[in-house]
């Protein structure tokens, strides 16, 4: 019979830098300095495993000034789940066989669900110390309404924003989108007027 695994205590304020966690890289600067000017709408796997760890390494060089206000659009699991971690969580990197880095994250300072608190997403937003408003936009989010899919569905591939290119004439024949799945794809040029 196998040993059971040992207990190990919830993640959280009171235990993120606890003996136990030796082997993992904790937030090495003050939770409480962190100025909140980034609200992210879609903090799912995506988010917390790449921006949110950019923004974390920014906290860890001093840069307190960029702590994230995460925004779920319907679901309440990973609110809860931050909620409990007080914010929070961890990331595992994985190279090779003997190759992977677990650290603890720490620049979300706050967590709110937008169905249940629309009137705190819009002060955040409305803030004056909020510079940045990010966002994540899963496979889920590219369900376009009915009345668009018949027009992108010309198009090869898929696209996230129409557009036509500049003096081309618009209606049905124009093209209308550029797949965007190709890593080497670009977006057309912006043009001012």
């Amino acid at each position: 019979m196998s040993e059971p695994a040992p207990s190990v205590p919830a993640l959280n304020d009171r235990t993120v830098d606890a003996p136990h966690r030796h082997e993992l890289r904790t937030p090495g600067y003050d939770r409480v300095e962190l100025e909140p000017a980034v609200v992210h709408f879609g903090v799912g796997g995506f988010h917390r495993a790449h921006q949110a760890v950019y923004f974390d390494e920014l906290a860890e060089l001093g840069f307190t000034r960029w702590g994230v206000i995460g925004v779920g659009m319907s679901r309440p699991e990973m609110g809860q789940v931050l909620d409990a971690q007080d914010n929070l969580f961890t990331v595992v990197q994985r190279g090779g066989a003997d190759d992977s880095a677990a650290r603890i994250v720490g620049c979300v300072t706050e967590y709110l669900l937008l169905t249940e608190h629309r009137q705190e997403v819009a002060e955040r937003l409305a803030d004056p110390r909020t510079r940045l408003v990010t966002l994540t936009i899963t496979a889920d989010g590219y369900v376009l309404p009915p009345t668009r899919r018949r027009r992108t569905a010309r198009c090869s591939g898929w696209s996230s924003t129409p557009w036509t290119p500049a003096g081309a004439p618009a209606g049905p024949r124009s093209p209308c989108c550029r797949a965007t799945t190709s890593p080497t794809a670009r977006p057309p040029p912006v043009r001012r007027s």
